[in-house]
Formats: C-alpha cells, structure tokens, sequence
C-alpha cells in the first residue's frame, strides 16, 4: 500500500544517475589524461635521435669539408656523400612527417636539403680527387651556412618537443583540476545527499525503535533517499496510526477484563454470601451495599412474593422512606414484577431511573430487585449480566432454603410417625397386654394362686414395659453431629461395653460421607437394637461389629456375639425389637437376616445400597 503511493523517479532527479555521471565524468577525464600524454609520448618519441641524427650530419659535413680540402679519394668522398644523403633523407622524412601544420620544420628542412642538393653535393661532384682552391674556398663557406642551417632545424626539434612537453604539462594540470573540481563536486553530493539523509535517517529510526512515533525525516526530495524518506515517514504514520489502535484495543480488552474479573468477584462475593443456609434482612442488606459499591448503582431493595400474591414481603432495602413511597406508590409490586422480565434501566414519572433484576420462580416464591441507577447513561452490557447472575444466585438460595424447610418438615414428620410407631410397637403392646390383665383380676371368681400368678404377670410386664421406655427414651434422645457417624459408633460401643460388661469389638471400613443423615441414624439404631437384644437374652461375653462396603457399593452391617443363640426366628414374648429392626432395613431399601452363627451366638446381618453410591436400586 505504501510503495504504490510513491511516484516513479525521473533521470534528472536520480540520484545514481547523478552519482554515475560523476564518476563517469572522472573516469572520462582520466582516460582523456592517459589519451594525451600517450599522443604526446608517441609524437615525441624519436626526436631525441633526431637530434643526435642532426648532430651527425654537422660532424659529416665538416668530415666532407676535411675530405676535400685534404684531397680524398672520390670514392671516399661519394661514399660519405652518400651517406649523409641517406642520414638527410631519412632525418627529413622523421621530421616532416611528426611535424605540425603550423610548424616551421618542413620549410627549414627543405632550405637544408636545396643547400646540400644544389651548392654542396654538386661541388663535391667536381672535386675527382683534385682539389681546386675555389671549390673548397666555395665549401668552407657554404658548409658553415650549412652547418647554422642544420642548427637552426636541430633548435626547432627542440622547440617542438619542449612546446609538446609544456602542452602536456598544461593539459595534465587542467584535466587534474578539473577532475579535482568534479571529485569535490561528488563529495559535497554526497554529503548533502547521500551522508546527511542517511543520518537524518538512521537518527529517525533510531527514534522510532525508541517508540518516538513523532519522528520525521527531513529529506524528502525526488532523488531515492528523499523518496526512502517520504516512505519512510508514511510507514511512521501507519506505525503511529496502528500503535495508537493497538494501545486502544488493549486498554478496551484490559478494561473488558478488569470489568469481566470484578463481575466474577462480585459473582462469587454473592455465592458465598447467598451460599449460607439462612438468609437473613442483614445478609442481603451486605449483598445490597456490595452490589452497590461494585456496580456503581444506588440504593436498591429486595422483594419477593409467594404464590404470587401481592403487596410482595420486602425483606431489606437501602431506600429512604420517600423513595420506597414514590416507588410502591408510583408503581405497584405488579409493575416491578413486569418490568423485571426484561432488565433495562428506565424512566419514572419524576425522571429517576432505575433497573428492575429479577428473582426468577425459586418453587413457590418470585422476587425483584430494583435499583437506583446515577447515570443517565445506559448501564454496560456486563453490569446487567452481573446483576442478573446475581439474582439467579439469589433465586437458587431461596429456592435452596425453601427445599431445606420442606425437607426439614418432612423429617419432623417422619420422626413423629416412626416415635408413634414404635410406641405403638412396643409401650402400647405392653399396656394393652397389662390391660387385659386388669381386667382378668376384677373378675371375682379368681382363686388367690390364680390372682397371685396374675399380679406376678404384672410386676413382671411393668418391668418390661419400663425398661423398654427407656431403651426407646435413649434411642430417641441419639443424635449425630458434626463429628460424624464414627464417633457416634465408637461412643454406642463403648456405652454398651461398660453398661453389659461385654467385650465389643467394632470395626468400620466405610467412608465418612457415604451415608446420609438417615440412613446414620437408622443403622446406629439397628445396630443399638442388636446390643440390646444381645444385654437381654444372649448372655454373651464378646461381640463383633462390622461396617464395610463392596465393589457393587453394597453396606454390610455385621452384629455377632458368642452367646446362646437365637433358637427360632420368632420375637420373646411381650417383645417387639426384631419387628422394629426390619422395619428400619424396610426404610433403608435393604434386608435384615438375624440367625444362628456358625459357631455359636447369634448373627444380625443387614445389607443395603446407600442413596449416595449412585446404583439403581
């Protein structure tokens, strides 16, 4: 996205472009440099033995001169002469050939060459081994002239070559110093546009790694680094742009979360408040005050209605009397009750607003929980969820309590109904026997033995009937506590070990939170039956007690003793324990057997499946 906002580079505005020309200009004047003095070089390459060669035609002119003033022989004489036009002739050639237009070498040279053509080789010519006083008077005057000739061509060679080596210099200081201007020229492009923006840049970035998102860099030309700078800072923008929405989105989600963790610790603040079994006006005032300070909501109250019946029961409430007044007034418990099925803060008639959270059906009881609300704007999403939860919560407690009175009522009247059958089971039986007794002795015509057998039937049943009284008296005052049905077990032993004198041996392999409170109660009943019937009739001295529970989580109850035996299955007379001890199995869902041991004594075995264990029946 960035890259596409930025425009295409033009060659002048190119910064390798200008770069490249720079260096291509410096390489260019290097190799002109190089093209000169090679040109230079090549063109006086030789002029020194062009001198040299002129050199040796002076010393051949004068070495002719000496020939012929001494009378050499001719063919000496064409022999040198030959050679100098030869020397002459190739000198010319070298010199004519690298001379320059403008140069006055050719014309010089050619004054030499006519001189020896036309006055000295001819008078040579004419010597024929005679020497003749004119011809060398001619010589040694011509040959001098002619030496001054050569001299003057030699001073030209050597003008020539000076001037190309001055021209050399000169081309060399003005290429250098031109190359030197473009070489400064490159350095200061490079410093104000290569050095200074990668600084400026570098420097930026530096900031930006600093979470300095306000950096800008400076050069933003059309050249590449002022285009890298322009994207440069447009990617900073975007930083700062999505840095800024990142800072955002986290402070929200940080916000979400803090909300999200005080409506669960107020959440839970509530379930640990309404978690308590009886819910009292000043626990659900603390409830009110925790809502309020957590929320952010004004005073509020709690009512609720039983089978719908209205005024509703306000069991606590933060309003003052007027607000309670305008609110019951203005709206009615029915208008609360409506107004909760959709929880949303709205507008009374005097502008106050206020939340309706409901107390959803908790069995025969419904409620409501308005709320002064302080803002005028809409409570969050999460606050309405929080309170609604919190309602839920309340509504599961009542319904809770509700449910525990229920149970709590129907225990009071299963244990009324079991006192009433065991008094009916046991004392009534007695009495009645008694009474029929009574009625035997009023008849007149009973002989003293025959009365005397009666009132010993008497004594004999009160005794009986008293001792069973207060059997059912301690039976009925036995309770469990919090320390569990163990204790209980170990304290009934131990009772009965030092009441009978018996040796009990008891050991109890099942958990502590198998059993419920009633199927406690029943077994320890059984049990204390057991006990008794063994106190009355077995004349034992050692008695076994066992609790344990199988892999099919099936409770034994296991009761044995080493006394006489049971004999038949049937109850003594005037005695009605075993009858009791199945009716309690019968209430457990379970069996009693009461039998026989194999090696003596008699055995009480009872067998269930406790509620808890989670098998069918």
């Amino acid at each position: 996205m960035i890259f596409s906002l930025i425009p295409s580079i033009s060659i002048k505005d190119s910064l390798l472009v200008r770069l490249g020309l720079a260096m291509g200009t410096i390489v260019f004047l290097s190799f002109i440099s190089m093209v000169l003095s090679t040109s230079i070089a090549d063109n006086s390459l030789g002029k020194a033995n062009a001198i040299n060669s002129a050199g040796s035609l002076r010393m051949m002119s004068y070495r002719l001169l000496s020939y012929a003033e001494s009378g050499a022989p001719n063919a000496q004489i064409a022999h040198a002469s030959t050679e100098f036009q030869i020397r002459l002739d190739a000198l010319e050639s070298f010199v004519v050939s690298r001379a320059a237009d403008y140069s006055e070498l050719p014309s010089r040279f050619a004054h030499v060459h006519n001189t020896w053509e036309e006055q000295i080789a001819p008078t040579l010519l004419k010597l024929h081994g005679k020497p003749d006083a004119a011809t060398v008077e001619k010589l040694e005057r011509v040959v001098p002239a002619f030496v001054d000739q050569i001299n003057d061509v030699v001073f030209l060679i050597e003008q020539d070559l000076e001037q190309k080596i001055a021209l050399l210099r000169s081309l060399q200081i003005a290429l250098l110093a031109m190359t030197v201007a473009v070489c400064l020229v490159t350095m200061w492009m490079m410093k104000n546009q290569v050095v200074r923006p990668l600084k400026d840049l570098l420097l930026a970035a530096s900031r930006v790694r600093d979470k300095d998102f306000s950096a800008q860099v400076m050069h933003t030309d059309q050249d590449e680094l002022g285009q890298l700078g322009v994207t440069f800072n447009m990617m900073v923008s975007e930083i700062a742009t999505t840095y800024d929405n990142q800072n955002r989105l986290i402070a929200e989600r940080t916000q979400e979360l803090t909300d999200s963790n005080r409506s669960l610790e107020l959440m839970y603040q509530s379930a640990l408040q309404l978690s308590d079994k009886n819910i009292t006006p000043s626990m659900l005032k603390d409830l009110l005050d925790v809502i309020e300070t957590e929320l952010g909501l004004n005073a509020g109250t709690v009512c609720i209605s039983e089978h719908g019946v209205y005024p509703a029961h306000r069991l606590t409430t933060n309003l003052v009397q007027n607000d309670l007044e305008k609110l019951c007034g203005e709206r009615g418990c029915e208008s609360c009750f409506t107004k909760s099925q959709t929880p949303a803060a709205s507008s009374g008639a005097d502008g106050q607003k206020m939340i309706f959270v409901p107390i959803r059906n908790a069995g025969s009881i419904a409620g409501v929980m308005p709320f002064k609300v302080n803002t005028s704007e809409p409570l969050p999403d999460w606050k309405i969820r929080v309170l609604e939860a919190i309602g839920n919560n309340l509504s599961m407690a009542l319904s809770k309590m509700q449910h525990q009175e229920e149970r709590h009522r129907i225990a009071v009247l299963e244990e009324r109904s079991v006192i009433a059958r065991e008094l009916h089971d046991s004392i009534a039986q007695s009495l009645s026997y008694l009474r029929i007794q009574v009625a035997r002795l009023e008849k007149k015509q009973l002989t003293p033995d025959a009365q005397d057998e009666i009132i010993t039937e008497l004594k004999t049943g009160l005794g009986s009937a008293y001792k069973e009284l207060r059997e059912l008296i301690s039976a009925f005052r036995l309770k469990i506590d919090e320390r569990g049905f163990q204790t209980a077990l170990i304290e009934t032993t131990e009772e009965f070990s030092r009441r009978c004198n018996l040796h009990i041996d008891c050991r109890n392999d099942l958990p502590p939170t198998l059993l419920s409170a009633n199927e406690e109660i029943h077994v320890l009943r059984i049990i204390r039956e057991a006990l008794a019937n063994i106190e009355k009739h077995a004349h034992a001295s050692e008695v076994n007690i066992s609790a344990s529970i199988s892999e099919h989580q099936v409770v034994t109850i296991q009761v044995s003793d080493n006394g006489i035996g049971i004999g038949d299955n049937k109850s003594p007379e005037n005695h009605y324990g075993l009858i009791i001890m199945e009716d309690r199995a019968q209430s457990l869902d379970g069996t009693i057997t009461i039998r026989n041991g194999a090696q003596g004594g008699t055995e009480v075995l009872l067998t269930f499946i406790p509620e808890k264990s989670g098998t069918d029946h």
